[in-house]
């Protein structure tokens, strides 16, 4: 009975919903990337190498 139910669905609607969802996060993610300024970037690339906010263990 279930075989019956997937059968007859169309499922080739999905896969043309996923590209298109993965396209919009891509311009999206990439427009966002290439409008930011330049100073905004440096600092983002620099944050790892700060030592100002030392890692401290839980039980302290």
């Amino acid at each position: 009975m279930l075989s019956d139910v997937f059968r007859d669905l169309d499922l080739s609607v999905f896969p043309t919903v996923g590209m298109i969802f993965f396209i919009v996060a891509f311009v999206a993610i990439s427009w966002r990337a290439l409008r930011c300024p330049r100073s905004d970037m440096h600092d983002a690339a620099s944050l790892p190498l700060h030592d100002s906010d030392p890692i401290r263990p839980k039980g302290d």
